[in-house]
């Protein structure tokens, strides 16, 4: 793949192929292991799905073939009632392959977020409302975080910004006294059966990218999806409270409603919930969401998840659907979904 030394100073949104370069950030960056599972969960084989051939976009059918490579997809996975219906690889991809979450790492954080008030609120001496220490070096992310300032009331505008997220794990760490990877480890890898090792991109004083910097192989990232699916059970233990899956996959604010969120000056046509996006309609689906058109997907109607991971080398060189791809990916889940139902 090439020097790894070069890699880790690789631009974004160039238009370049980043396929060679995804799975291996961990090894490009500074980053934190998380060890697998000491008693790893292996999805049972379902009836085989054949993807659908066409896709519904823009009052046209369209080649979901097409979609898959236009977007560099690398990993397709699909859940259906826990069971495997479809997995599929491509480019550098593979089912023990690590992958870069991008923003999906944020839906990471608010399930950690939900398990710690469940934990924490319970203690009257709490530091749920306490940031980690400063943490020493040139502009760590902490300092980063502490040098922003409010643009607007909090609860009145949802805007989507990646900041937050890192301030919100700052908090998280605080609160739980220890780094993101060791409370995932113990709340999220073990419990859910990790059957690989998992990886947090970090700066260079050790502090966990939270707004986006997990790499995890794509069955792992499917787990995620299956316990919200699931209302937060696994296999009969409550991993996260179901009243918090429920909030989480909600939009239960005037401002977070589809049509509401901010982004790069222009609004979206999904709502957004606890780090969770809300497509609109009623079906109650919801999706965790990264750039260059990383997703997990999750039906309750249809009892489904799909991991869809892709390095889009369009992705950010143009505010434009041609570009981002998102609208033909919403499409193609709409056409699996439909599949499966």
């Amino acid at each position: 793949m090439g020097d790894e030394e070069s890699f880790g100073r690789r631009p974004l949104f160039t238009g370049e192929p980043m396929h060679d370069y995804f799975p291996i950030m961990m090894r490009a960056q500074p980053s934190v292991r998380m060890d697998a599972s000491p008693e790893p969960y292996t999805f049972a084989t379902g009836e085989i799905l054949d993807l659908p051939e066409t896709l519904w976009f823009n009052g046209a059918k369209k080649s979901v073939e097409d979609c898959l490579v236009r977007t560099d997809t690398v990993a397709v996975v699909i859940l259906q009632s826990g069971k495997i219906r479809h997995e599929q690889y491509r480019l550098t991809g593979g089912r023990g392959v690590h992958w870069i979450s991008w923003s999906v790492a944020k839906s990471f954080i608010s399930t950690l977020v939900g398990i710690a008030v469940d934990e924490d609120y319970a203690d009257p001496e709490s530091d749920i409302h306490r940031f980690g220490a400063a943490m020493t070096g040139h502009l760590t992310l902490d300092e980063f975080v502490r040098g922003m300032e409010n643009e607007h009331t909090p609860g009145s505008l949802c805007r989507y910004n990646s900041a937050d997220t890192q301030a919100l794990g700052m908090m998280l760490a605080g609160a739980v006294g220890r780094p993101i990877a060791d409370y995932m480890k113990e709340k999220l890898v073990d419990p859910l059966g990790f059957a690989a090792e998992g990886y947090w991109i970090t700066d260079t004083a050790g502090a966990e990218m939270t707004t986006g910097g997990l790499m995890l192989t794509p069955h792992d990232f499917a787990k995620l999806g299956e316990l919200f699916r699931r209302k937060g059970d696994w296999m009969g233990e409550q991993i996260v409270p179901a009243d918090w899956v429920t909030a989480a996959t909600r939009a239960d604010k005037p401002h977070t409603q589809p049509g509401k969120p901010v982004i790069a000056g222009g609004t979206l046509p999904t709502g957004y919930g606890y780090q969770w996006w809300l497509p609109a309609g009623d079906r109650g689906d919801y999706q965790a969401i990264g750039i260059y058109n990383q997703y997990i997907h999750v039906d309750p109607m249809t009892e489904s998840v799909i991991v869809k991971l892709s390095a889009n080398r369009t992705y950010g060189t143009a505010t434009t659907e041609e570009a981002d791809m998102e609208g033909a990916n919403d499409a193609f889940f709409a056409a699996v979904v439909a599949a499966l139902g």
